[in-house]
């Protein structure tokens, strides 16, 4: 089951539905589902939860009603605003909500998610959507809703065979030790064309992403290749030659395989560095030393998720009720949320200006519920 929900969004919606407490539907108000609670039960990654969140409060911003909310934010009649909305995307985003009790306040038919329409909207589609219209308890219709296909993860491609043939020419390069070509479109970016050496197709397990590890003059690159797919690699660059002579450069292919020899690059050093990197950020060249104090109850879980990297030298033994976590590391950002996830069980001891940073998001986070 974990494995189902971890691959496919509509399933894991369906359970942040199933599971956590519907106000329409009396549930009970104690019950503490978190985010963090769900990731640890069903074990799915943080970062996918709160994109699913993120995706699914924005899915009803039109409508200014939150989908999701903590208990305590709750107001009697679920009157939600727009500074409701953004605070909730804020939060989400930042990992404040990871450990805080939720409830559902969308009135649910059986089986299936409705996203609520305005009284415009639903004036303009009566007609289409009448039979989908709500009762209220005099039986005069209210505000209309109209059911909708919980849509998959943004990164869900609707075609998954347009990964094999990048991946096809991203092995063959590889292994022939040779260049690649292609145009790169990041989303609301210009394209940008480039010519690089691969190294590594390289996943990312919290994002459900592939993408390029390569080398470019003596610098580690990162490219997404959902963005690669976007752009096809027509116009090649006038005297580079195709290892392939059967193919024209004008061929509208997403990577062209180059004549070109592979950069050479340090092989032990890259693999010295895999390990303290987090969310692929190969491209930094400095680490940001980190040191953080946990509580022992979350040894195990720490110890699982630092399973590929190399925990025996990174976490202390426990001692006093708490260990440590020290580690040179490559994409602070990217740590920072992972220790959000522990909440008040984990203090950050270096970098100062990310305790600091912790510290200034706390004092917010309680400004905002004061």
């Amino acid at each position: 089951m974990s494995e189902q929900l971890y691959t496919s969004a509509k399933s894991r919606i369906n359970l942040y539905f199933n599971i956590i407490p519907n106000i329409y539907n009396g549930d009970d108000a104690d019950c503490h589902i978190s985010l963090a609670y769900i990731g640890e039960k069903y074990f799915i990654p943080i970062a996918v939860i709160r994109k699913d969140f993120l995706e699914m409060t924005s899915a009803y911003k039109k409508s200014q009603f939150l989908p999701f909310q903590p208990t305590d934010d709750l107001d009697d009649d679920i009157d939600n605003d727009i500074d409701d909305y953004d605070t909730a995307i804020k939060n989400i985003t930042n990992g404040q909500w990871d450990n805080l009790p939720l409830q559902c306040n969308i009135p649910l038919h059986t089986g299936s998610h409705t996203i609520p329409l305005s009284a415009d909207e639903y004036v303009s589609l009566s007609e289409l959507f009448s039979e989908y219209a709500m009762l209220d308890y005099s039986g005069q219709k209210e505000i209309g809703v109209v059911p909708c296909i919980v849509k998959e993860h943004f990164n869900h491609h609707d075609n998954p065979t347009d990964l094999v043939p990048i991946l096809d020419a991203l092995n063959t390069a590889i292994d022939k030790k040779k260049q690649i070509y292609f145009e790169y479109q990041p989303t609301g970016k210009k394209i940008t064309r480039l010519q690089i050496t691969p190294i590594k197709i390289i996943y990312d397990n919290e994002e459900n992403l592939y993408s390029i590890l390569g080398i470019k003059n003596k610098n580690y690159v990162v490219y997404k290749i959902e963005s690669i797919i976007k752009s096809k690699a027509i116009n090649i660059i006038e005297g580079t030659s195709l290892l392939n002579q059967n193919v024209s450069s004008k061929d509208e292919r997403h990577i062209h395989i180059l004549t070109s020899d592979a950069e050479k690059y340090d092989k032990k050093a890259l693999d010295a560095k895999i390990p303290h990197v987090w969310k692929n950020a190969f491209d930094q060249k400095k680490p940001v030393h980190v040191r953080v104090k946990f509580e022992a109850s979350v040894y195990a879980s720490v110890r699982k998720d630092l399973a590929y990297r190399n925990p025996k030298k990174t976490m202390s033994k426990i001692s006093n009720g708490y260990f440590f976590f020290e580690d040179d590391i490559y994409g602070i950002d990217a740590f920072d949320l992972w220790i959000r996830t522990y909440g008040s069980k984990a203090i950050i001891l270096e970098p100062k200006n990310l305790a600091k940073k912790r510290i200034e998001s706390i004092k917010q986070a309680l400004d905002n519920y004061r």
